[in-house]
């Protein structure tokens, strides 16, 4: 089936920063200007995505165009989104008359490749992995006024819940946040702007087997029925690219080929795989018979909450309250950089407990940083009542970086207990909340900010009183059948789909029987599939992407050992087999026909919007200062927060167009100039400050972590020599912290190269 493809186009816009030397010029993205030519932005993107659906498969395209509308050779940095569960198998470039496909290679050959290519003046493409979810895209030496079209392709499964099936494309990375001495890899978030206006044109075409409804929750859209399919349009107006589409469909008659595929190549061949769909029945309530149960309802309220997120998550906790009993108790934790709680312990659900609970839900405000592991072992590792069973329910964007860090947390506290992640928001972190739901032996669901929470509290009322399929198993008859994935089901709830992948020798009748435990009964679920002689390309790679996807979980059991190594191995063997992107393979692409200039080469991050809902404010981009990332590449872009109760730092002397940060709003982490960041420092240089509408910067943002062991900070200005020290003991304090500003008009900080000396030993250099 010939793949159909969908356009998504962004703005880049760049400024200019002093050269990093004289030879290349770094610039920052987002809020900068094209040097020498002022007031013009660059490049243009677009890009195109079409995608066909035909049964439970998958397959879409993107095409993204960059334009380099410069005087300057290019290179840039994209980070955007795709599925996590998608198989990832073909990337290509397009310049001029020439198409260079990419190929995978091991991550750190791939880097080296396109490093080469770099200096050498060839024009380069490299796609890596950050996250399951999260993607970097780098093309470099794209030479003054050419049009590069970058192609990537991915299939994936159609996920299916309730007799429902849900597509979801993910537009926008919303805003992570990595705690102190997490050790989890390094996340880079994107460059955000505000004032980007990209547009997203979408397409998709159903194969027309018997469907039923179609809708879109997330955005309107323009459906045309034919007799073989149905094609579904994102209305124009809508087309700014800041939430998860989803398209949700049903068939009319349950079909084979809507729950199965195979793929056959030959009898004993390698290639030859399997998926296979399994919804097992709905099973029969049995109130009164399980333990009574105490719930923990543990609430985000950091800085990426605020607004309509916090809102949303709020008014969906009070909803799923609505299915205590009267034998139950329950806890409400709320967290960031610290944790509150309800009450000091769980109580039951009278009148006036959840009266003074919905009290304590609408005092909450947000701000501070996502710390959730506190939150987690706060809640599965409190005291458990003996008599009852405990239910930890997470409402959260999931906006972190330490992803694998909370997995392993929850396998390691989750004793007699079971975790619950709700997604609240119009971007969020599926990837982690859904592997959270599977460690925590629960279950996850996404709450956008206008899901009918009636419809959310029904379903989990219903989930909750049936109970869960456990110790489930799979047995395979008339066709020999391999390396079957998911190697260990978790518990399942009324209405969740099973996703099964294998490998088969022949063709053949398969019979599948699922058997699982509700209580003391064994509930048995049969299907009977043909393994036939058909091609569908897609399936191998989709069974190779859910054995990466088994592997990359197990590789968050905690205390891992020796096995880690080997883990790796198989993942980056499964990648280079079956040409799939993963952490540890990745996609490079060289035009080795071109020859670039490099000297004045520019570099820039593509700016993205903000993900719908996500406060301005709470990511440093609010009406006051522009969020300008310094001229370094090595910056890690961690989103920070404050907590302070009013404004800080002495701004009166400044002009009317620089306002003070207003109540908890975030900053850029950076990383000094050129120099590795020393984790043991106890301050930190948040980001250069701006005035709106003006290149210059106006000052500097400080986070001192421990500010009862630091009195004075030392500045040295480079051209003349000027020392100027800072005594802190008259900054103020919040919650063991101090946020800092430093302007010009206000501490003497004169035009020129500074170093800020800190006490640790480093130095950094900024410019004012």
């Amino acid at each position: 089936m010939k793949p159909t493809i969908l356009f998504i186009s962004l703005i880049l816009t760049v400024s200019y920063l002093s050269p990093l030397t004289a030879a290349e010029k770094h610039l920052p993205g987002g809020c900068l200007q094209v040097p020498g030519e002022e007031g013009r932005t660059l490049p243009l993107l677009h890009t195109d995505v079409k995608a066909q659906i035909d049964g439970i498969l998958a397959h879409t395209t993107l095409k993204q165009q960059f334009r380099n509308d410069t005087s300057n050779t290019l290179e840039l940095t994209y980070i955007f989104p795709m599925p996590h569960r998608a198989a990832i198998g073909s990337y290509q470039f397009t310049i001029g008359e020439r198409t260079i496909v990419g190929t995978i290679q091991t991550r750190e050959r791939a880097r080296q490749i396109y490093n080469q290519a770099r200096e050498q003046g060839k024009t380069a493409a490299l796609l890596e992995q950050q996250r399951p979810n999260v993607f970097t895209q780098s093309l470099t030496n794209v030479p003054a006024g050419a049009i590069i079209e970058v192609e990537i392709s991915y299939d994936e499964v159609v996920r299916t819940e309730d007799g429902q099936m849900e597509w979801v494309f993910p537009m926008v990375v919303g805003p992570r946040f990595m705690p102190e001495n997490a050790s989890s890899a390094g996340f880079k978030n994107p460059v955000y702007d505000t004032r980007n206006k990209n547009t997203i044109s979408l397409q998709v075409e159903l194969a027309n087997k018997q469907l039923g409804s179609v809708s879109s929750a997330s955005h309107p859209v323009l459906i045309a029925r034919e007799a073989s399919k149905v094609t579904v349009l994102l209305n124009k107006d809508q087309a700014i690219p800041n939430k998860d589409f989803t398209l949700n469909f049903s068939y009319v008659n349950e079909q084979p080929d809507l729950i199965f595929a195979n793929h056959y190549e030959g009898q004993n061949k390698e290639g030859n795989a399997f998926l296979l769909t399994l919804l097992p029945p709905n099973p029969q309530s049995l109130e009164g018979q399980v333990l009574p149960r105490e719930f923990f309802f543990i609430i985000d309220v950091s800085g990426s909450m605020d607004g309509q997120p916090l809102n949303q998550a709020i008014a969906t906790a009070k909803a799923c309250m609505g299915s205590l009993r009267p034998e139950d108790t329950f806890q409400i934790m709320t967290f960031a950089g610290s944790t509150s709680f309800f009450k000091p312990e769980p109580v039951h659900p009278t009148v006036n407990h959840l009266k003074e609970a919905m009290s304590f839900l609408n005092s909450r405000r947000s701000g501070g940083g996502t710390y959730m592991m506190q939150a987690i072992e706060k809640a599965l590792g409190a005291p458990k009542d003996p008599e009852r069973y405990r239910m930890a329910v997470m409402f959260t964007d999931g906006y972190i970086g330490n992803e694998r860090e909370i997995i392993a947390g929850i396998k390691k506290l989750k004793d007699h207990s079971r975790l619950f992640a709700f997604g609240i928001g119009s971007s969020v972190n599926r990837y982690l909340l859904e592997a959270m739901g599977r460690a925590g032996n629960g279950f996850t669901d996404i709450v956008s900010l206008n899901t009918d929470l009636n419809q959310i509290a029904k379903k989990w009322e219903n989930r909750l009183r049936s109970p869960v399929l456990t110790d489930i198993s799979i047995e395979f008859k008339g066709v020999d059948v391999k390396d079957v994935f998911p190697m260990q089901i978790a518990d399942l709830f009324a209405g969740e789909p099973i996703l099964i992948s294998g490998r088969f020798a022949k063709r053949g009748s398969l019979n599948v029987t699922l058997k699982g435990k509700q209580g003391v009964e064994t509930i048995k679920v049969q299907t009977e599939c043909q393994l036939k002689k058909m091609t569908h390309d897609a399936v191998p790679r989709i069974w190779a992407r859910e054995q990466i996807r088994d592997l990359n979980f197990m590789l968050t059991n905690p205390n891992m050992g020796d096995e880690k190594a080997g883990i790796e191995q198989k993942i980056r063997k499964l990648g280079l087999n079956y040409r799939l992107l993963t952490a540890y393979t990745s996609f490079v692409a060289v035009d080795s026909e071109s020859q670039v200039e490099t000297k004045g080469r520019v570099h820039s991050d593509v700016a993205v919007p903000l993900p719908e809902g996500v406060s301005q404010n709470m990511i440093g981009l609010n009406q006051s200062y522009k969020a300008c990332r310094m001229d370094s590449r090595e910056s890690d872009g961690l989103i920070m927060s404050l907590e302070a109760e009013e404004p800080l730092g002495d701004v009166s002397s400044l002009s009317p167009a620089v306002k003070p940060f207003e109540k908890s709003d975030v900053h850029k982490k950076l990383k000094p100039n050129g120099i590795s960041a020393d984790k043991s420092e106890k301050i930190q240089v948040q980001k250069l400050l701006y005035e709106t509408g003006k290149r210059e910067p106006v000052g500097l943002a400080l986070l001192i972590l421990e500010p009862k062991t630091i009195k004075t900070l030392t500045l040295v200005n480079t051209q003349t020599g000027k020392k100027l020290t800072l005594k802190l003991s008259s900054l103020k304090q919040q919650n063991d912290r101090i946020y800092h500003l430093l302007f010009k008009e206000t501490n003497g900080l004169s035009a020129g190269t500074w170093t800020l000396k800190l006490p640790g030993g480093s130095e950094y250099q900024f410019t004012i």
